[in-house]
């Protein structure tokens, strides 16, 4: 049996929960890290470190360290059953302009273990039109 699950609503003809376990439900909860603000969950009120308050254009050294070790620390009390996490942010440039209008992107990864298997989940964010976006990857 699973001990990690979450949730999330396709959008659908049918709208229906798509149910995800492990290593799938432990990528969707460092995923919800980054994108809750502290406050969004009742029952956890420092759940979330709300990346979208960073401005991707003004990243430098001193808030990329604050990024990992702020995504490190909720890693750590709310997934406390992966071991061995290294936790690497950069800065990615968009020099073509293709996704992020030229500006600068977030590239964050994530290399952990639950048991014996090994997960990386690779985050790509960036603000667009106020907006911020996400992309992952997982392996």
């Amino acid at each position: 049996m699973a001990k990690y699950r979450d949730f999330m609503l396709q959008q659908s003809d049918f709208i229906k929960a798509q149910e995800y376990t492990d290593t799938s439900a432990i990528i969707l909860n460092i995923r919800n890290i980054l994108l809750s603000r502290k406050g969004n969950f009742p029952f956890t009120p420092s759940f979330g470190m709300n990346v979208e308050k960073y401005q991707f254009d003004l990243l430098d050294d001193i808030q990329i360290d604050v990024i990992r070790s702020e995504l490190s620390k909720h890693i750590a009390q709310y997934i406390p059953d992966i071991s061995g996490v290294n936790v690497s942010v950069e800065i990615v440039v968009d020099e073509q302009g293709i996704m992020a209008g030229g500006q600068n992107m977030l590239g964050i990864t994530v290399v952990s273990k639950l048991n014996s298997e090994d997960i990386t989940a690779s985050f790509l964010l960036y603000e667009k039109s106020g907006e911020v976006f996400i992309h992952n990857e997982t392996h």
